[in-house]
C-alpha cells in the first residue's frame, strides 16, 4: 500500500528542524575548541564532553598529541596542567552552549567529517515523519476512499447547482421597486451546499449532516 501524507505539522517540523540546526552550530564551536588543543573531535567525544565528568581520555589525547614522553618532569607537568585547564574549561563551554532546554539531543544523527559537525539527513526525515500523518493502514484507506467520494459527490453536486438554469423573475420584479434589494436573492448567487445562513440548495446541521433545503428549488427552472 502506498502511503499517502495527508497532514503535516509545518510549524512543528520547523520548530524541531531549527533546533537541531542549532545544536549543530553550537556543536561545532565545541569540536573546533577541541581541534585547538589537539583532540580530534568525534560524536562520542563531544557526547562525553557534555554528559560525563571523566575528562581524562581527552585530557591524555591533548598532551600525548603533544609528544610529552621526552620533556623534563616538570615542563610534563606543566603541559598536563594546561592540558586540564583547556579541556575543563571546554567542558563548561559546552554545558554553557548546549542548553537542551528540556529537549533531547539525538546524538546518533550527528556525524563529524573532517572536522566539520554535519547532520545526517535522514534525521530531518524521521522528524518530518513523526510530525505527519499518513493513510498507511487498510482500515484507515477504507476511511479516506468514503472521504474522497463524498468530496467528489459535493463539488459534483455544487458544480450542477452553478450550472443549472435559474428561475429568477422573482428577484427581477422585486428589484424592480426596489433596485437596492440585497443580491442574496438573486437565483445567480444560489450555491449547491454550504453552512447555516447562505442562500443554498443544501447546508450541513449542526451535527454536520447535509440537510436539503428544499423551498430553494423554486429557483432552478
Amino acid at each position: 500500500m502506498e502511503k499517502v501524507c495527508i497532514y503535516r505539522n509545518e510549524a512543528e517540523i520547523a520548530r524541531q528542524v531549527s533546533w537541531c540546526k542549532t545544536v549543530n552550530e553550537r556543536l561545532q564551536k565545541v569540536a573546533d575548541a577541541l581541534a585547538n588543543i589537539e583532540i580530534i573531535p568525534t560524536i562520542e567525544k563531544l557526547q562525553s564532553l557534555y554528559e560525563s565528568d571523566d575528562l581524562t581520555a581527552l585530557i591524555d589525547e591533548s598532551c600525548n598529541a603533544q609528544n610529552i614522553g621526552g620533556l623534563p618532569r616538570r615542563v610534563k607537568s606543566l603541559v598536563i596542567e594546561d592540558a586540564e585547564k583547556a579541556v575543563t574549561s571546554i567542558k563548561e563551554k559546552a554545558a554553557s552552549l548546549i542548553k537542551t532546554e528540556g529537549r533531547r539531543i539525538d546524538w546518533e544523527f550527528y556525524q563529524v567529517n573532517d572536522g566539520k559537525i554535519i547532520i545526517d539527513p535522514s534525521y530531518v526525515q524521521s522528524i518530518e515523519r513523526a510530525n505527519s500523518i499518513y493513510i498507511d493502514s487498510e482500515p484507515r484507506q477504507a476511511v479516506y476512499d468514503k472521504w474522497l467520494a463524498m468530496e467528489k459527490a459535493i463539488k459534483e453536486f455544487n458544480e450542477a447547482v452553478k450550472n443549472a438554469p435559474k428561475e429568477n423573475s422573482i428577484y427581477e420584479s422585486i428589484a424592480k421597486v426596489n433596485p437596492e434589494i440585497s443580491s442574496v436573492y438573486d437565483a445567480n448567487f444560489l450555491m449547491g451546499i454550504s453552512t447555516h445562513n447562505h442562500f443554498s440548495l443544501a447546508m450541513l446541521d449542526d451535527d454536520g449532516m447535509p440537510t436539503l433545503k428544499a423551498q430553494n428549488f423554486t429557483y432552478i427552472k
